[in-house]
């Protein structure tokens, strides 16, 4: 009875957009059911939460109706309760001080779920009511210290959105983060506090807290060195003529080594936002790219140093040609395949600014295609066929998924080759005729039908480069 009950309760919402008044009355009578089951109560709070096309008058009805609801003794129900709340004050906006009296008190309710819908409800209240900030403030600020990770998470989340309309509160929101973020280590919370953060640098309270930020990167902890760092980078990114003020701090972070990589990778990304906003630093920032491509010993701040290189290529043009001859000396030294074929990757973005440079990209694509990932392929498909021999007829499905997992890590790797291959002869076409063969050899192999497909396609885009190959193909 409860089930049909409900999904009854559901239909009437639909039904709302041709009768409001109909619907509210039946929702009515559901949600004030003393007696009855809780689901009930519950659904009809949540029906009344998605019922359109209400009427002031009738959107004043539906908060007076919820409103007593929330102290309700279902913890469901006051949940659905706050929901449906939450829903309506975005359709009736002039009922956001009752919605927030409701939200506040809330926030110290004994079930967790309705203290999180409480917080994350205030966060988007606070364009709605200008003059309670600071009662909002101050519930944030105590759910920060809440037991329940979810909560304070979503505090920290509600306090970005918050600043964004007083900056004023931005020192004592920043203060509370990081408190927040030395002692967490919950999964969720560094994105959390990374994006809070980057909300509360991009307002006009910048100037307040940038000492602190800068402070932060020379902490004893290497996370708070990370996240200042990357926060820095951001800060650059929304204020360029900080770029000359912070960039001898970004240097330094990009060429001192943690025991990690995570405080290069950082830095070395924050130097690629720098760069892109002040190109004209980039005879400064290329020595310490250059180093961290080669000399790091962890995998993060090489791929990042490769993207931040590909950038300074496309910005700075001048110095194109010193990135391109730096990343074929890597390609040279790289013994990792996957490393290989991310080098091959930035070299054709960067062929882009000096084509004169094509043929003896070409030549590399062409070694690391045949001799690397043909034979790393070919190597895959023969253990797949000396298993399958082995093992019984009902076992072949199973050893099909678990053998072709290798054969789709290199199939990746070729899609990416590929890409490169075809970008290069859009930048000097007369080397089409030798990519084509080379996709042609591909096809000869016998490999699965995703690394068949990618080779088909690549044929193809090149075909629009070179249509005088399409016989052959």
């Amino acid at each position: 009875l409860v089930r049909s009950t409900t999904g009854v309760l559901a239909g009437v919402a639909r039904a709302s957009v041709k009768s409001p008044r109909a619907s509210m009355e039946t929702l009515s009578i559901a949600l004030n059911e003393e007696e009855g089951h809780w689901a009930v109560r519950s659904s009809a709070a949540n029906a009344l939460g998605e019922i359109g096309n209400l009427s002031p008058r009738q959107a004043s009805e539906a908060f007076e109706e919820l409103s007593p609801r929330a102290q309700d003794a279902n913890r469901y129900v006051r949940f659905s309760v706050m929901n449906a709340l939450r829903k309506l004050v975005k359709k009736a906006p002039r009922h956001a001080e009752k919605t927030l009296k409701a939200m506040l008190a809330a926030c110290n309710d004994r079930d967790k779920y309705v203290r999180l819908i409480a917080i994350n409800t205030l966060g988007e209240l606070a364009p709605l009511v200008p003059k309670q900030h600071a009662s909002i403030l101050k519930a944030l600020l105590t759910a920060c210290q809440d037991s329940y990770g979810d909560i304070r998470i979503a505090a920290i989340t509600a306090l970005g959105k918050l600043v964004e309309y007083v900056p004023e509160y931005v020192p004592v929101a920043f203060e509370a983060m990081l408190k927040r973020y030395t002692i967490d280590r919950i999964p969720g919370m560094r994105k959390t506090f990374t994006k809070s953060l980057e909300r509360l640098v991009s307002t006009k309270a910048l100037a307040a807290v940038l000492p602190k930020i800068q402070g932060m990167c020379k902490a004893q902890d290497a996370r708070l060195r990370a996240l200042g760092i990357q926060i820095l980078g951001h800060v650059v990114s929304v204020d360029h003529k900080r770029a000359t003020e912070l960039l001898p701090v970004l240097l330094h972070a990009a060429d001192n080594r943690d025991w990690s990589g995570e405080l290069t990778k950082v830095a070395v990304e924050a130097l690629e936002k720098l760069i892109r906003v002040a190109p004209q630093h980039a005879a400064a920032i290329l020595p310490v790219l250059m180093k961290a491509r080669v000399d790091d010993r962890f995998s993060s701040p090489k791929y990042a140093a490769l993207r931040a290189l590909k950038t300074l290529a496309k910005v700075a043009p001048a110095h194109a040609t010193t990135v391109f001859k730096a990343l074929m000396e890597a390609l040279q030294r790289a013994k990792n395949i996957s490393y290989r074929c991310a080098i091959i990757s930035a070299l054709a973005e960067v062929i882009a600014v000096t084509p004169q440079h094509a043929p003896a990209l070409l030549k590399h694509i062409t070694s690391t295609i045949k001799d690397d990932l043909a034979k790393a392929l070919d190597a895959e498909m023969h253990k797949i066929k000396v298993g399958r021999q082995r093992l019984k007829v009902k076992n072949r499905k199973i050893l099909a998924e678990y053998s072709t997992s290798g054969l789709n890590r290199y199939k990746d790797l070729l899609q990416e080759v590929l890409e490169a291959l075809v970008k290069l002869c859009q930048v000097a076409p007369q080397h089409a005729a030798q990519a084509v063969e080379l996709g042609l050899h591909l096809t000869t192999k016998g490999y699965n039908f995703d690394v068949y497909k990618l080779t088909a396609q690549a044929l193809v885009r090149l075909l629009q480069i070179a249509p005088q190959h399409t016989e052959e193909v």
